[in-house]
């Protein structure tokens, strides 16, 4: 065992140094700073933007009315949208009448969505703002602004419900933003903090938990050669309770709502006011909903009045018993089991206790979806979504019918890779009935969960061929996903079923509700069709079932080829956003575009482009009660890595020319893409009933996480699979010289757009926004044909529409410089994404002898080494992140 030590202290080299960081945040003492909104108990869903003077010189008169305090003002931020995803301001300054106060922010670049920071230029400051005696006395004054980019900024305003906003500019509008302003020194640490708000006097156990969580991660790491499987159930458990200790009490969507049904169900009928006196004691009203607040020094011993509000002024509930069991079969079994462990405890153990126990449920499934992965399949692919989604355990350990739903999730996305990547004949009883068995444990989880059907119709079509080359392929694989689906009888006498046949029997237009016994009748029928048909067919097509095959393979070569270029497009593809502070309802069902929007809208999922807030950003950034999110630039980069996740498994299915890799990759694509819509539509279904069709990331998970599967598993599939990449060029001198132009000309509009958008202002600036990128779009092809004129190139058909695709790729790279959908607004949005399809078809037809060689080394390791390092980091940012969101 000694010669193992060393290789234990290496893999807990990267988990110690996120703890260290994680530490450092929580334990070294520091003075904070108070924070106040601009306009104090705003829960408005929706602000305005109110367009000041401009371009260039911006001018905004205000009435500022400074809080009550005695401290020294720190900074006032004030939210701005702007025309162009970001512009440069030379300088922003607040003045004040009859006063030789300045408030200056320093030259920036402001982002959309973004924020200003102004800070007190001069010491005369302090006879406004952290006097007792002048604060409260309001302070006429005006905002100026100057831009040297072409544009226009816009202040986000709300109309003010109470008139006590501290920031007001116009008729009844009030300014967004903070106030920060210094006390009276107190240093302090975040971990008291988070500890007090887990009502807890002390924070060692916090500490503790989080290093038990990294000693597990180092395990996991030192296990990853040897047992890859319990490697990523130990990493999702550290994963789990790591999000579990540092995200506060109930600050996770509707979990005061499941808890109080936990309560109930559990009978002790003192947990639901120790629960109330743990959200005052926590400040969950205040915070709730509020990104602008945190949690202070000031707030320790001083609860907040409300616990929770229960009704807002229209009389809808906002806090009450969830009903579980109206929700979940599988989660009501579940806390049965935590009952006599828990019930006893007082609100802060008993919501940690819960959440810990969902974190342990995430492991186990990561460790069993990867198990059944590698025996089915070796150790072709990890299961790499698990660790690059950084809201997924945050999703799987918080109090809610979606942590089971989580783990579900990811055990059915783990029978999806299976199929996808495998090439052996033998097991099909096992991935029926694993598929078979996700499916139902996904149906007992959430009700939206029937949606998995589609899903699991796909991956069955997806395994046709090769099931063909097996004898009793077709009835072992039915008849274990059968096996598997009557896994629906353990909830056949549950309330979730029972209102799921009510449901049922209305819509199949009985007079009351479908028998219990219905839905596992109709999956083995089902079953048993598709086996009977599957079984005619292949007596039916005897011999000519290879040739059949054969065809049906290079269809599926065809599919893929599309896959790649439709994930292409998907990677520069921005749906319609309308600017939001927060999340909030989408417009009524009957809605004409209210379906339209869902579609067009997801598939920035998988964009470099501006996220959707419901339907991408909340899913994978979206903490707290979605009032946490992550930066949008990270939430790009991680949405447009899956998209080229996509391109690559496509492009690699395409190149495969002796199996059915193509046909499987284009079945798995459309009923991963069938889920998620079919999902989207039962949620807003379900939300029309309550006149709240919702429909946000949260909710179509299942989906989200069998795409995600299998995207991230094309950037394992063909980066770390022991090859090589030989590049071939064609053997026309032309084609060669247009591949080189192509290359050379796009890369130096690049490098060209860089130094005029942040190098050369003063050069550039003067030019219109639209003349430049058009010029510059013209002058792309140009400097193309340059490059093509040392060849021997005759005009013909296909030159004409090569420097054709060249023009429409110009104005592509253009836009990737300034900006999707802002600045070529006058043209329809369908010209791009015709133009950039035809480049990459052009793109693809060049790189037509490109080829994939085995390598003669074994496979690389940096592409998994890569991976676990942005994973850790990804994590330690989204655990940080979350310390500064509540504890500042």
């Amino acid at each position: 065992m000694v010669h193992r030590v060393p290789s234990f202290l290496r893999s807990g080299v990267l988990p110690c140094l996120c703890l260290a960081v994680l530490a450092v945040m929580l334990c070294v003492p520091r003075t904070f700073l108070v924070s106040e909104e601009l306009t104090p108990g705003l829960r408005l869903p929706m602000p305005k933007a109110m367009d000041i003077t401009g371009p260039g010189q911006l001018r905004l008169p205000f009435r500022l009315m400074p809080p009550q305090t005695q401290g020294r003002l720190e900074s006032l931020e004030l939210r701005f949208t702007t025309s162009r995803y970001a512009l440069r301001v030379a300088n922003a300054t607040m003045f004040f009448n009859d006063s030789a106060c300045l408030l200056e922010a320093p030259p920036q670049m402001l982002w959309d969505k973004g924020g200003l920071q102004f800070v007190p230029a001069q010491t005369s400051c302090a006879a406004l703002f952290g006097n007792a005696t002048a604060s409260g006395v309001p302070l006429a004054g005006e905002l100026r602004m100057t831009l040297l980019d072409h544009g226009s900024a816009s202040l986000v305003v709300t109309v003010d419900p109470h008139g006590g906003g501290h920031l007001q500019v116009g008729q009844g509008h009030a300014a967004l933003g903070l106030w920060r302003w210094q006390p009276a020194a107190a240093p302090t640490t975040r971990l008291r903090l988070l500890a007090a708000m887990w009502d807890s006097h002390h924070g060692g156990w916090i500490v503790g938990l989080l290093g038990a969580a990294t000693l597990l991660a180092s395990l996991g790491l030192h296990l990853r050669t040897s047992r890859p499987a319990v490697t990523c159930g130990l990493c999702a458990l550290a994963l789990g309770m790591a999000y579990a200790v540092v995200s506060p009490p109930f600050q996770a969507p509707d979990e005061p709502d499941h808890f109080l049904s936990w309560t109930r169900l559990a009978g002790n009928p003192a947990l639901e006011a120790d629960a109330e006196r743990l959200a005052r004691v926590g400040h969950f009203e205040r915070l709730k909903h509020n990104p602008f607040e945190t949690f202070g020094p000031w707030h320790i011993g001083a609860p907040n009045p409300v616990p929770w509000e229960v009704e807002d002024e229209d009389g809808i509930e906002l806090v009450g018993d969830s009903m579980m069991e109206t929700r979940s079969a599988l989660t009501l079994a579940f806390w049965s089991v935590l009952r006599p462990v828990i019930a006893q405890e007082s609100a802060a153990r008993a919501v940690l206790g819960i959440r810990l126990a969902n974190a342990l449920c995430f492991g186990l499934a990561a460790w069993g979806g990867a198990a059944l992965l590698f025996r089915l399949t070796g150790r072709r692919v990890w299961p790499w979504f698990l660790f690059l989604v950084p809201t997924l355990p945050f999703f799987a350990m918080h109090i809610s019918n979606y942590a089971q739903f989580t783990a579900a999730s990811v055990v059915l996305a783990c029978a999806g890779l299976a199929v996808l990547f495998r090439e052996e004949q033998g097991g099909w009883f096992l991935l029926g009935g694993w598929l078979g068995a996700a499916a139902a444990v996904l149906v007992l989880s959430a009700s939206t969960g029937v949606a998995a059907a589609v899903f699991v119709l796909a991956m069955a079509l997806a395994g046709l061929p090769v099931r063909w080359s097996t004898p009793d392929g077709p009835r072992r694989f039915w008849a274990g996903l059968a096996l598997g689906g009557a896994g629906l009888l353990a909830g056949v006498r549950s309330e979730q079923m029972a209102q799921m046949l009510r449901v049922g029997g209305r819509l199949a237009g009985l007079d009351g509700p479908a028998p219990w016994w219905t839905p596992v009748l109709l999956a083995w029928l089902g079953c048993a069709a598709c086996c009977g048909l599957e079984l005619l067919a292949r007596r039916v097509a005897g011999d000519s079932a290879p040739s059949w095959l054969a065809r049906l393979a290079r269809l599926g070569r065809l599919g893929a080829a599309g896959v790649a270029i439709s994930g292409a497009i998907a990677c520069l593809y921005s749906g319609f956003h309308q600017f939001r502070m927060h999340p909030c309802m989408p417009p009524p069902g009957e809605h004409p575009g209210f379906w339209a929007d869902i579609l067009n809208n997801l598939p920035t999922l998988l964009s470099f482009r501006e996220p959707d807030t419901l339907l991408s950003r909340t899913f994978w950034g979206g903490f707290g009660w979605h009032d946490a999110l992550l930066p949008v630039r990270l939430v790009q980069a991680l949405a447009g890595a899956a998209g080229l996740g996509l391109v690559l498994l496509g492009w690699k299915a395409a190149r495969d020319r002796g199996g059915t890799l193509g046909w499987r990759v284009c079945c798995w694509l459309a009923g991963s893409w069938g889920l998620i819509v079919a999902t989207g539509l039962a949620a807003a279904a379900a939300g029309h009933e309550r006149a709240l069709p919702n429909v946000h990331g949260r909710y179509l998970l299942a989906g989200y996480c069998v795409l995600l599967a299998g995207t991230f598993a094309g950037w394992s599939l063909t980066m770390g699979a022991g090859r090589v990449l030989r590049a071939v060029a064609p053997a026309a001198g032309p084609g060669r010289r247009l591949l080189e132009g192509w290359l050379l000309t796009g890369a130096g509009l690049v490098l060209v757009l860089g130094l005029m958008r942040f190098s050369l202002p003063q050069v550039f600036n003067w030019l219109p926004l639209d003349g430049l990128h058009l010029t510059m779009a013209a002058g792309f092809p140009l400097l193309g044909w340059w490059w093509l004129r040392g060849a021997e190139c005759q005009l013909s058909l296909g030159n004409l529409l090569a420097g054709g695709v060249l023009l429409g790729l110009g104005a592509c790279y253009a836009e990737l410089g300034f900006g999707l959908p802002r600045v070529f607004v006058r043209y329809p949005f369908g010209f791009f994404v015709l133009l950039g399809g035809l480049g990459l078809v052009w793109l693809a037809a060049q790189l037509r002898a490109v080829q994939w060689e085995p390598a003669a080394d074994p496979a690389p390791s940096w592409p998994a080494i890569v991976t676990c390092v942005a994973a850790h980091a990804l994590h330690t940012g989204a655990l940080a992140f979350l310390l500064v969101r509540y504890l500042g």
